[in-house]
């Protein structure tokens, strides 16, 4: 009887709880999370990993890939993949390649400038976070030279709505501009009718399945799905709320809805759901991400040599050794006597002020204070009388918890953070518009220190920020806000999660090299599907009358 042949997974499946074990050992540290530095050091470490996990695989795209971003929230897949060239740049083993930023999309005109921003300085971000080490200093310049030979200014899209459209409006150059192919978009639709944190769950059973939705998950949803109708990304990062698999009752969860429409237009999914804080980050955040690879018609990824279900277990397993520990969420916090400290302490204690002058008129019953060091708290005077009667009550119930978002109700806004399995505080998920009171320094947290939470190289890219606003004209100076920062984190991408995804998609993957390529054209563009459409028609039409007329052929 002859042996049946099968073939070897590409990471052995006995190794992968000793890599695990391994992945876990290794933390971030806190003064690598502010600096930014990890960033880089997790680029070059999760490549050197998932080499050593899979035989030697290097990523080997025949190209320089182009790829692009939808509602991202901070903008941060930017600076992952900024770290990724450089990290492929400096690797003399590996084959050469980058990857371009074609555009990127946001509705909110405050966050378009911070996008701008971030699109301008992320390689001088990655650089300069970088300096302390010297390996990570030198492959982060060598992708900064990379990052300049991108083809042109990327495009800001002002909606996701209008991508599937031949043209939509563009912030960057202040008119409508074509919508341009990708080879990988990173996105994150509207989560707000989805999130747990929904005033009406019910309400968020089947959304995705709607036009439109009070929250707008369904339009950007729609967004999506028109693009990928029209252009056909090769890959596709999604992220979003934990929730969108729960049906609460429904016949189908807005997970089940996703994975259908995707798979509709010729998309296979791995599904994931992650912890950021299992992988590096000093915060948790539960979040679904879903890797979407076209299977008809890929000009890109070969799926003869290699299956897909091959693929995406190779994935599954690189994403074990990707896996980090997290900094204590009390060391990431700046120091309180830090310029950036008393800089926000005194913005607030300037709009309090004005607040109590409109307030002088009316009258209001006292807040009740307890004679102690609390009422001689600066940070405890800016916070609203309900504010500070919450926090009162709850240091009086709860005085083990060490963080409590204020904005929440008074059920709600303790955050147990000890961490009995890391032995430190981890951070619950951050939110949008969270005033969160840090007992451990007694004082409210800024919004840069969400986007510390979240791994962002908050600290070196505010720095450049404040270094270019100060070569341009007054009128054109801009910085953000605390309150906007923290909206940012609230919404963010966690940046180690978003590393690891990439990292070991262009791992895992096959990819068909500068020939193969070249021989297939994704059929994008409308006009080229209704084309190709009335050519099937008509070799169908031929096929069944050549069949009827008894000659040799094929019915559709």
């Amino acid at each position: 009887m002859a042996r049946v042949l099968r073939a070897r997974p590409t990471v052995d499946p006995d190794s992968i709880d000793e890599w695990r074990a391994m992945a876990q050992s290794r933390t971030i540290s806190a003064e690598s999370s502010k600096s930014g530095q990890w960033l880089m050091d997790a680029a070059v470490e999760n490549f050197q990993t998932c080499a050593a996990m899979s035989g030697g695989r290097w990523p080997k795209p025949p190209r320089c890939l182009t790829w692009a971003s939808c509602c991202s929230g901070s903008e941060g897949p930017l600076f992952c993949i900024q770290a990724i060239n450089a990290a492929v740049k400096s690797n003399k083993q590996g084959a050469p390649f980058c990857m371009s930023h074609v555009f990127s999309c946001e509705k909110d005109a405050e966050k378009r400038k911070w996008i701008a921003c971030a699109s301008f300085l992320a390689a001088d971000t990655v650089q300069r976070a970088s300096s302390q080490s010297q390996q990570a200093a030198h492959a982060a310049a060598a992708g900064r030279a990379c990052c300049h030979t991108r083809l042109a200014e990327p495009c800001l899209f002002v909606d996701i709505a209008t991508l599937g459209q031949p043209e939509a409006e563009c912030a960057t150059h202040r008119k409508k501009c074509l919508v341009p192919e990708v080879d990988l978009l990173v996105l994150g639709t509207s989560c707000k009718d989805m999130s747990k944190a929904n005033p009406n769950p019910q309400a968020a059973a089947g959304v995705l399945g709607q036009m439109s939705s009070k929250g707008g998950s369904a339009q950007t949803f729609q967004g999506m799905l028109a693009y990928l109708s029209s252009k056909c990304p090769p890959l596709v990062l999604f992220e979003n709320v934990d929730a969108m698999d729960d049906s609460k009752g429904a016949e189908s969860s807005n997970m089940d809805i996703f994975l259908a429409e995707t798979s509709s237009r010729g998309y296979e999914s791995q599904v994931f759901m992650t912890d950021a804080a299992e992988f590096g980050c000093a915060a948790r955040r539960r979040r679904v991400y879903v890797l979407l690879v076209r299977a008809a018609v890929n000009p890109s990824v070969d799926f003869v040599s290699r299956p897909l279900s091959a693929t995406f277990a190779t994935f599954r397993a690189l994403l074990v050794g990707c896996l980090r520990g997290g900094p204590c969420v009390n060391d990431v916090l700046l120091d309180q006597a830090s310029t950036s400290v008393q800089a926000d302490l005194q913005l607030r204690l300037d709009k309090r002020a004005k607040q109590k002058e409109k307030e002088s008129a009316k009258t209001s019953p006292p807040v009740n204070v307890p004679q102690t060091w609390l009422a001689s708290n600066q940070w405890f005077q800016v916070l609203g009388d309900r504010e500070k009667d919450a926090l009162v009550l709850q240091q009086l119930h709860s005085p083990q918890i060490r963080f409590r978002d204020l904005s929440q109700s008074i059920t709600r806004m303790n955050s147990n953070s000890w961490d009995p399995d890391r032995a430190r505080h981890t951070m619950s998920t951050v939110l949008p518009k969270m005033t969160l009171w840090c007992e451990h320094q007694a004082r409210l947290a800024l919004g840069r220190e969400g986007l510390v939470m979240q791994g962002f190289p908050v600290t070196p890219f505010l720095e450049l920020v404040q270094e270019h606003m100060q070569s341009l004209p007054l009128a054109e100076q801009w910085f953000p806000s605390e309150n906007l920062m923290m909206d940012l984190a609230g919404n963010a991408m966690a940046l180690p999660v978003v590393l690891a995804m990439l990292q070991c998609a262009l791992v895992a993957l096959n990819w068909k090299d500068g020939a193969q390529s070249l021989q297939v054209n994704p059929l994008s563009h409308s006009e080229d599907m209704a084309a190709a459409m009335e050519a099937l028609e008509a070799l169908g039409s031929a096929m069944v009358k050549c069949c009827h007329s008894g000659q040799e052929g094929f019915v559709k």
